[in-house]
């Protein structure tokens, strides 16, 4: 039998050595991390602090909420350093689940109030809309033109527009940021992942069309498209106009006229104003589902697919196309009191 450790045993001593056991910890490695932190206790005296204290009747909240905090071995403490930098957008649970970040075992939240005790912070990149001067003037004048009189077709108008989608994860999540760090936040393209162009239309009732486009968007390709949309899904909403934005495909001779033989109302929308644009919101929330699925996809047929089926059938992304429409009245009237600032 080993000789117990001959100095007595300090509480900060025994409130580790609980701690290393709740997170599952061996009592061998739990004496191999105590002697890398120059403390030296003998198996015996583990397994004997260990069972009295499950004899006790103490539970890990108990044990949590004692203010003891769950110790990290030097080596623990690098890898986990070194884990953040190199996966900067590690969530908590990546951070618990990652046995490089985590050879320990012990919570996320012991993992992450290291972190923030050491300096390290989290942040998210944003992305701010740039709007001229000129055009927050004139974004005013046609909120309020719009809430004069044309506020009562807005709930039937078909909006429309285009995106790219990626076989590869975009979202823009909180990264770790070291505390010596002082440059602001880059996202680094390793490569170009493969990628499609979409189109599609939206009504208070719901999606209403998915198209691929093909190359690049021109107005003949442009003009197949709406074509197409108006001889089949146009005819089964009631719709008062239909919204696209100024881009040279949308606006060629070619289509206005097209709009014009067809008695199809256009509705005017303003430079620089994606901000309350029912379709954006649409993209975005397509976007999140489709990045949280993104490891499902083999290929871009897949990622095709599924971005189909979830923008035309996904109960969640109709609410939001309903709840974006209603409000687009109160959002114009927040353009007027922003001086045509963003809209939030």
């Amino acid at each position: 039998m080993k000789p117990q450790s001959s100095t007595p045993i300090s509480q900060l001593e025994r409130g580790i050595v609980i701690g290393l056991k709740i997170s599952s910890t061996t009592n061998l490695n739990v004496q191999k991390i105590l002697e890398e932190n120059k403390i030296s206790i003998s198996l015996q005296s583990i397994s004997r602090i260990w069972s009295q204290w499950q004899k006790q009747g103490n539970s890990d909240t108990q044990f949590e909420n004692s203010g003891r905090k769950k110790l990290l071995s030097q080596n623990s403490e690098q890898q986990l350093k070194d884990y953040v930098e190199e996966h900067p957008n590690s969530t908590r649970k990546d951070l618990e689940s990652s046995n490089i970040a985590n050879p320990q075992g012990v919570s996320g939240k012991t993992l992450t109030n290291y972190l923030s005790d050491s300096g390290y912070s989290q942040k998210k990149p944003k992305n701010v809309i740039f709007i001229s001067e000129t055009n927050k003037k004139k974004r005013v004048l046609w909120a309020k033109d719009i809430l004069r009189t044309k506020k009562t077709i807005i709930r039937n108008c078909i909006f429309s527009d285009e995106t790219w989608i990626y076989l590869q994860d975009q979202s823009q999540g909180k990264q770790w940021i070291p505390p010596e760090q002082t440059q602001p936040l880059q996202r680094e393209r390793k490569s170009w992942p493969e990628k499609f162009m979409i189109w599609g239309a939206v009504h208070r009732e719901g999606a209403l069309a998915f198209r691929i486009i093909e190359g690049s968007l021109d107005s003949k390709q442009y003009l197949s498209i709406i074509t197409d949309f108006f001889n089949d899904e146009a005819k089964k909403v009631d719709y008062s106009s239909f919204m696209q934005d100024n881009a040279r495909p949308h606006i060629s001779k070619q289509v206005l006229q097209y709009f014009d033989q067809n008695n199809i109302s256009l509705l005017e929308w303003a430079s620089q104003s994606p901000d309350i644009n029912p379709i954006e919101k649409v993209w975005s929330l397509l976007k999140h589902k489709i990045n949280k699925n993104m490891q499902d996809f083999q290929n871009l047929q897949q990622l095709k697919d599924f971005t189909q089926q979830t923008l035309l059938n996904d109960s969640e992304i109709k609410n939001l196309i309903s709840k974006s429409i209603e409000s687009i009245p109160n959002y114009l009237s927040q353009i007027i009191t922003n001086n045509g600032d963003i809209v939030n």
